[in-house]
């Protein structure tokens, strides 16, 4: 029973959590079945942001501008830190996206200071909008809707609303609508979270 609470709390106080793993961001720490992961600093900052966009394409030039501001490096630089983070995490955990970038594959379960019911109605929701039908987009708008009425500060799921609505602008009726919810959605994630113009979600109709 100690174990579970245990758990529970290292998900509330602030963790990313895949597979075996924690990622704490403040502490800048990662562990691994609760023992700590020695990390260099490059690749601790690339898994952050590959948690931070779990399931979706990171650009090269991206994890580039990330890593390396307003520095010339070759590709070696960020290949050696993808070999880094695929010893420790497993090599099936960051799948290359050739001429593009990379995908983290791991599914992540748990943001820093979401409570894990909200999160849960998160994960839901993404997966109703992996099926892409109008009738699952509409549900998970609904959820990511409840996502965001419990915990306002939650730009992950912001900006997810504001991905599905966008979706549905384009075969919904009710386009005005869902337009302007995608607008609002979109401009709360990043007055949450500057960084969200960084991740895969399309900002371009919220300027």
């Amino acid at each position: 029973m100690q174990k579970k609470s245990n758990e529970n709390h290292s998900a509330r106080s602030g963790s990313y959590r895949f597979g075996d793993f924690d990622l704490f961001p403040a502490e800048r720490q990662l562990l691994r079945r609760q023992k700590p992961v020695r990390l260099p600093p490059k690749a601790f900052d690339a898994l952050l942001l590959f948690a931070q966009n779990a399931e979706h394409l990171v650009r090269r030039d991206m994890l580039v501008e990330t890593l390396w501001p307003d520095t010339f490096v070759t590709d070696a630089n960020l290949t050696n830190v993808i070999v880094t983070l695929r010893k420790i995490l497993g090599r099936d955990a960051i799948q290359t996206v050739s001429k593009f970038g990379y995908r983290f594959t791991l599914p992540v379960l748990a943001e820093p200071g979401i409570e894990q019911p909200v999160y849960a109605t998160f994960l839901r929701a993404k997966e109703l909008m992996a099926l892409r039908s109008l009738d699952s987009m509409t549900q998970a708008r609904d959820l990511l809707s409840m996502c965001v009425a419990d915990d306002p500060s939650f730009a992950t799921a912001w900006a997810w609303l504001g991905r599905c609505c966008l979706f549905l602008e384009k075969f919904k009726d009710e386009r005005s609508v869902n337009l302007e919810l995608a607008q609002a959605a979109l401009r709360r994630a990043l007055a949450i979270d500057p960084h969200w113009p960084v991740r895969t979600i399309s900002t371009r109709s919220c300027r």
